[in-house]
């Protein structure tokens, strides 16, 4: 009966692991679909859901999908609070493939969104670093592991490039075309092409840049659902592309290219969808502040039941103390008793 019982648990706790997963993707697509607000409160019901059953995986992962939505509407110290969490989470389980990914995401925000580069280069080494200890036994990270790998090659190149550093930009981007290997993703490949356009406009080879940038736009364009980051990627090659082509004095295909960056730029989040954010992000900060309410109340309350057990063990100890000096010296003042009873008569 009892085995049974903790079958019948551990079936609903690994039905509640998938149900935080779900959530947690849906989350993801709804953001992506620019419905922020329905994004946040999915989130809101995976963290409650993970601290029901204290799923650490579930929660580290809600955290990570958190600061990804704030690193994409540009909210970067908010993503870098939630990577934080999740990078705090993931130690503490020492699950190398969430650890990897915080690391790469905190790599972002300094290099994208706080433009402190060689912070960002140290987050991306570290990435590497755990991202090679991915095993079988963390979870999907092994699937993942060649595509972490790979993105944070890539993103370690864009620093550098970034930076005018094209010879050590060139290392990362060699190691990260070996890590793509045979890869079926358009998005890294354009990914890819890209950076090769923007090294090869670096060292001022501009006929190999624009036969990247059009590879890269070849790629990316032919993914049927285009995401924001897809979207952006997109617009950032176009405006790469029309610049280069305007270098060359080629004006009238630069100004298609320019026409087609406003196109895609026009597709990421606008004004509106950015109040939408902050609605949402208002909401989840008063559901966030509850929790840590709660757990604070609970934190107190166990302070206050180990106090009150405190004392009744020391009442109980006194008491016994009391019984065993009595116990021990009891015998002792009868004796002594008898022997004065004795000597009177």
């Amino acid at each position: 009966m009892v085995f049974m019982m903790g079958l019948l648990h551990a079936q609903d706790e690994r039905t509640i692991i998938k149900t935080i997963e779900d959530i947690n993707n849906s989350a993801l697509v709804s953001y992506e679909s620019s419905n922020i607000k329905r994004s946040f409160n999915q989130i809101n019901q995976a963290i409650k859901l993970a601290d029901s059953i204290g799923d650490n995986y579930g929660r580290a992962t809600a955290y990570n999908t958190l600061g990804n939505i704030y690193f994409g509407i540009n909210d970067y110290e908010s993503a870098q609070n939630y990577y934080f969490k999740t990078l705090e989470t993931s130690m503490e389980m020492r699950d190398n493939h969430l650890i990897s990914v915080s690391y790469m995401s905190l790599g972002n925000v300094y290099a994208l969104g706080l433009e402190k580069q060689d912070d960002a280069i140290s987050y991306y080494q570290m990435a590497l670093v755990f991202a090679e200890k991915i095993s079988e036994g963390d979870k999907l990270g092994f699937i993942e592991k060649g595509s972490i790998i790979f993105n944070t090659l890539i993103n370690l190149s864009d620093v550098y490039l970034d930076s005018n550093q094209s010879n050590k930009a060139l290392i990362y981007l060699l190691r990260a075309k070996e890590a793509l290997n045979n890869s079926k993703s358009n998005f890294n490949k354009g990914r890819l092409d890209y950076m090769f356009g923007m090294y090869h406009s670096q060292i001022n080879a501009q006929h190999k840049a624009i036969k990247n940038y059009k590879d890269a736009i070849f790629f990316l364009e032919s993914i049927q659902i285009k995401t924001n980051r897809i979207n952006k990627t997109i617009a950032s090659i176009y405006k790469e592309y029309s610049n280069l082509l305007y270098e060359l004095d080629n004006t009238e295909d630069a100004f298609r290219a320019l026409i087609q960056h406003n196109v895609y730029s026009e597709n990421v989040l606008n004004a509106e969808k950015i109040k939408q954010v902050n609605i949402a992000k208002s909401m989840f900060d008063v559901e966030e502040h509850k929790r840590n309410v709660d757990s604070a109340n609970k934190e107190k309350e166990l302070q206050t039941q180990i106090t009150l057990k405190t004392k009744r063990n020391n009442t109980y100890f006194l008491i016994a103390s009391v019984f065993l000096v009595v116990t021990i010296f009891d015998p002792v003042f009868e004796l002594s008793l008898q022997k004065e009873i004795n000597r009177k008569t």
